[in-house]
């Protein structure tokens, strides 16, 4: 028995790279290149949201595409900011 045709069409969800749960859920075509974006999220106070998952319906995403992570580190100079605030680099 063959299998079953994949559909030319996949659902993606844009999950937010701030882990505040928020998420972008839309579609594209299989054959494009996965994507990454940058939008506004709500719930935090960045606007980075830019991770991409490919969603299954009635599962959980099985691939997600990151790009290269942005970290917070402390800044060195004590008069750009008040101490131990984060500052994002890599922007």
């Amino acid at each position: 028995m063959a299998k079953k045709a994949k559909s030319r069409i996949i659902s993606v969800r844009l999950i937010s790279m701030a882990m505040t749960g928020f998420f972008y859920t839309f579609a594209r075509p299989r054959t494009s290149r996965p994507m990454s974006m940058l939008k506004y999220d709500p719930v935090g106070t960045s606007t980075w949201v830019d991770t991409l998952s490919i969603v299954k319906s009635a599962s959980p995403p099985t691939r997600v595409v990151r790009d290269a992570p942005r970290l917070l580190v402390s800044s060195s100079n004590p008069n750009s900011s008040p101490p131990g605030v984060p500052t994002w680099s890599g922007m």
